[in-house]
């Protein structure tokens, strides 16, 4: 069975949200399992995680353009992959 992340890497980044206070935007539970464009990563053993907000409702569609973007979720993703990078 191939896991669909690297438990490590999502250990470490959620752990990472937890400590900076943003678990309500970083939920450490799988809502899916899928096979998506990093499992072929993990295939070669190189960590890697999937950040997919689900209840976003533009997610895969024609409308998922960049002026949906949130600049509050992209802040928070910075802010855990910035702490991890420089730890």
């Amino acid at each position: 069975t191939t896991l669909f992340r690297s438990a490590a890497l999502n250990d470490s980044l959620f752990g990472i949200a937890a400590a900076l206070g943003l678990s309500g935007k970083f939920i450490n539970s799988e809502k899916y399992s899928m096979y998506d464009d990093h499992v072929p990563f993990i295939e070669q053993g190189i960590p890697a995680a999937d950040l997919i907000d689900f209840d976003y409702p533009y997610w895969h569609t024609l409308s998922d353009t960049a002026d949906k973007l949130s600049e509050e979720s992209l802040q928070a993703v910075y802010k855990v992959l910035f702490k991890y990078l420089t730890n």
